[in-house]
């Protein structure tokens, strides 16, 4: 006991330490992009001034983000008043407390060397570090999902006490309300639920366990109801955002690009600095090519907004050309999805190395141009071999994948709804920690046969 919690002290440690370097990078630099709509939806909250995206009165409601995480932020502005050094702080430290997270995880369905080796990739991840320093919303979704999965699995176990799935409902009910596109997940806890029953039947299963999933359910539903309600309320849409008609528009664009701009697209996802220097005048910048050209979302939203149309009518409207988009095409929308899949598999970036005064200083340089662009070039190429690993290790672990179950489920649910959706390398930043777990037993495994 002492052993394994000198090493919980030791990978919280050394996540902290990868945490505070970046937050010193960070301590000067101004908000940009999405964390200038979270930092103000959190400041408006601590303010009193509700839920919205408004400088000044009268304060607008908006559903245009999830809740969790601007609801995370005002409490921490409640606390500390608007000081955005301390948010960082404590998402440094739940990053180390994720960390400590997968390695109980890790312990509770692979064995210990994959769970010690597996936690501590976790906590030297820059990415992972990066994020911590970030007014984004993945590290704290990510501490929910870890949360809320290590309750579940210890429900699992064969324990009979509800406290564990009215604890695992409420986490999973946050971690919806922090990313909509977790809305279905759920229907993965209740798989593993029938997997591990040991019931054999699904009527005895259901004679055992129905109060229990009912339960779980119920709380689940009562968690992230209020939301819904609210927007139904006030909006008119029984929905937790407007924002996933715009990703599905994105999506149904690169569907129909043309042949040159789809072979353009391809290298921009294997490397932007190639993709600029072959095709500089198909996208506006490298991250128009990865996000979809965002600014033509943008643009349409304002023009309609500017012509009286209410953000539930926006939604409408956007999903309405997507669908119409879709059902023109619809065998380009499906064949687009490997070329999603590997837009998702980008995720092994570093932020920092994207940050304004750093590409300034590549346009200045040539030759710091170039060397930017082979660090960059070479971390992401490690994304490749690592889900070979994983998925080599999900496959050594076979015969157990009843109880590795609820670690899978994760990656084969964001990797599917954002193929559907739309793929983009920070939607897959969340899997890295499951990836890291089956890598490091994937490793392990093999090189015990090697050895044998």
């Amino acid at each position: 006991m002492k052993k394994d919690l000198r090493f919980m002290m030791l990978v919280s440690a050394v996540a902290v330490f990868a945490g505070t370097l970046f937050y010193f990078y960070y301590l000067d630099k101004p908000l940009t992009g999405d964390a200038t709509q979270y930092d103000k939806l959190g400041w408006n909250l601590a303010q009193g001034n509700g839920y919205s995206l408004s400088e000044s009165g009268p304060y607008e409601p908006t559903m245009l983000r999830d809740p969790a995480y601007p609801f995370f932020l005002a409490c921490v502005y409640t606390v500390f008043g608007h000081k955005i050094f301390i948010v960082y702080i404590i998402q440094i430290l739940l990053f180390s407390l994720t960390s400590v997270l997968f390695y109980l995880i890790a312990r509770g369905i692979l064995d210990e060397r994959s769970a010690r080796y597996s936690s501590l990739f976790i906590a030297c991840c820059p990415t992972l570090a990066n994020y911590s320093t970030l007014l984004y919303s993945e590290s704290f979704f990510i501490f929910l999902l870890a949360l809320s999965i290590y309750f579940f699995i210890r429900t699992g176990s064969g324990k009979k006490d509800a406290r564990y799935f009215v604890v695992s409902a409420v986490l999973l009910g946050f971690t919806v309300l922090c990313k909509t596109i977790m809305v279905f997940f759920f229907i993965f806890y209740l798989i593993f639920i029938y997997l591990n029953s040991g019931t054999g039947s699904l009527r005895g299963f259901l004679r055992s366990y129905s109060l229990r999933i009912v339960l779980f359910l119920l709380v689940f539903v009562v968690t992230v109801a209020p939301w819904v309600i609210r927007n139904k309320y006030v909006f008119g849409v029984s929905n937790f955002n407007y924002s996933g008609s715009t990703v599905l528009l994105a999506r149904a664009q690169r569907s129909n690009y043309p042949y040159e701009k789809k072979k353009a697209e391809i290298t921009y996802i294997f490397s932007e600095y190639l993709g600029s220097r072959l095709y500089p005048d198909t996208f506006h910048t490298p991250k128009d090519a990865v996000l979809g050209e965002p600014y033509l979302m943008k643009e349409e939203i304002e023009r309609l907004q500017q012509e009286g149309f209410s953000p539930a009518e926006t939604k409408r409207i956007l999903e309405k050309e997507a669908r119409d988009m879709i059902k023109s095409h619809p065998f380009r929308f499906i064949f687009n999805t490997p070329v999603e899949f590997l837009r998702l598999m980008g995720f092994m970036y570093i932020p920092a190395l994207n940050y304004t005064d750093i590409l300034d200083k590549a346009k200045e340089s040539r030759s710091f141009a170039f060397t930017l662009a082979s660090i960059k070039g070479a971390y992401r190429l490690t994304a490749y071999p690592l889900v070979f690993l994983a998925v080599f290790g999900i496959c050594l672990s076979g015969k157990e994948w009843r109880r590795n179950f609820m670690a899978i489920a994760p990656i084969l649910y964001i990797n599917g709804m954002y193929c559907v959706l739309s793929g983009y390398p920070r939607y897959s930043v969340p899997l890295i920690p499951f990836y890291l777990m089956f890598a490091a037993s994937g490793f392990l495994d093999s090189r015990k046969r090697r050895m044998a």
